[in-house]
């Protein structure tokens, strides 16, 4: 299997060859040779957030629940956040 990684990323093995010791000591994201993100920390800036929360049916939430997960309260939250200065990141909004 040929494996193509950044030298800088592994330095310990001088070569292009991938060691388990050097994925738990440098990585932090995947994929490991191009991160889809940038090594933390990580800085957040003017966030604003919006939360809802409501209180649903706990039967019909337990219905849709996957095992081994319990449900042991009907009260839900749903955010968004729109983060305009994430260095690294730029400009994003997510929600969930």
């Amino acid at each position: 299997m040929n494996r193509h990684y950044d030298r800088a990323c592994f330095p310990t093995t001088g070569t292009l060859e991938v060691k388990e010791d050097d994925i738990r000591r440098n990585a932090f994201a995947m994929p490991v040779h191009n991160p889809a993100y940038p090594r933390p920390p990580f800085r957040f800036v003017n966030r604003e957030y919006l939360t809802i929360s409501y209180e649903t049916d706990l039967d019909v939430l337990a219905a849709i629940v996957p095992e081994p997960l319990e449900v042991d309260s009907g009260l839900m939250h749903y955010e968004f956040i729109r983060m305009p200065n994430s260095p690294g990141f730029g400009d994003y909004t997510e929600s969930g």
